[in-house]
């Protein structure tokens, strides 16, 4: 797959008043002569800009090849386990490396499309902090990943149920539980219970509550690690009993799991150099995975 560059993408966006409503009135004028080709024109459009959005198709031809909305009668096969995790990985590299797939940058063009339906690949269950937004992370475009966000990453009854609803309605197989670095949240879990500052509400506290207990372990064993190590093993221990919770915590997800038809897994995200570290992943899917 073509990928552009932060240079490429500057270059687009500097011409973006001269070529957005072009690239939104392209139309088909002839079937493609082959599979992964077609012709386009642009309607209303400057010779000069027609030609750099030409070039710009010929570079990504697959993304361009069909624009017609998928058949909500064929929905797509969601892809194994394996499958899905290296689609992610491979996204993460991307993003480490300041790249961007073209599938991914075009895919608001699939708005259409994705009307009649969706078939995320994998479901992602992460913070809801500004800095760790999933589908930009993994380098993910609309309709690819069925995001439930709450600060923390916990596990609640609505997450749990969203999880299950986008695996029982989707057939989406991999579930990842995403924490990050400089969590706020696993932060104030941490202050409280050191003593060193108190719940603002009701509401905050269930936050709180849920992330408590792995949390008090890791101040119980880690008791003369630095505040910063502390942080970074209750954040990895609230991923891991997330984890263990929707594996166990749910009828359906739980018989999924054991039928080999789902895999649950932890990740990290370091908001400072931008890699995922993925937690807890069974050894036959590590084996088969890119070292990371």
């Amino acid at each position: 797959m073509r990928q552009v560059t932060g240079h490429s993408i500057q270059r687009i966006l500097r011409y973006r008043s001269t070529v957005r409503n072009p690239l939104r009135n392209f139309v088909r004028t002839a079937p493609p002569p082959q599979a992964g080709q077609a012709r386009v024109r642009f309607a209303h459009c400057d010779p000069e800009v027609a030609c750099r959005w030409r070039r710009f198709v010929a570079l990504c031809p697959r993304i361009f090849a069909d624009r017609e909305a998928p058949s909500p009668t064929m929905p797509q096969t969601p892809p194994s386990p394996l499958e899905a995790m290296r689609r992610l990985i491979a996204g993460n590299e991307r993003y480490k490396n300041d790249t961007r797939s073209v599938t991914a940058l075009a895919s608001q063009l699939q708005r259409g499309g994705l009307a009649a339906g969706q078939s995320p690949f994998a479901i992602v269950l992460c913070c809801s902090d500004s800095r760790a937004p999933a589908e930009i992370l993994f380098d993910q475009g609309l309709g690819d990943l069925f995001v439930i966000r709450v600060a923390g990453n916990i596990v609640a009854p609505s997450g749990i149920g969203s999880a299950e609803f986008a695996a029982a309605t989707y057939g989406t197989r991999l579930v990842v539980v995403m924490g990050h670095s400089s969590c706020g949240a696993v932060t104030a879990t941490l202050e409280v219970l050191r003593g060193e500052s108190t719940v603002a509400s009701d509401n905050i506290r269930d936050i709180v509550d849920r992330i408590r207990s792995s949390a008090q372990t890791v101040l119980e064993v880690g008791k003369g690690r630095s505040p910063e190590l502390q942080l970074r093993d209750a954040i990895r221990a609230n991923v891991r009993n997330a984890v263990d919770h929707l594996r166990h915590g749910s009828r359906i997800l739980e018989d999924m799991v054991n039928s080999g038809q789902m895999v649950i897994v932890g990740a990290v995200y370091d908001i400072t150099t931008g890699h995922v570290d993925f937690l807890d992943v069974p050894a036959e899917l590590r084996e088969a995975l890119p070292p990371q």
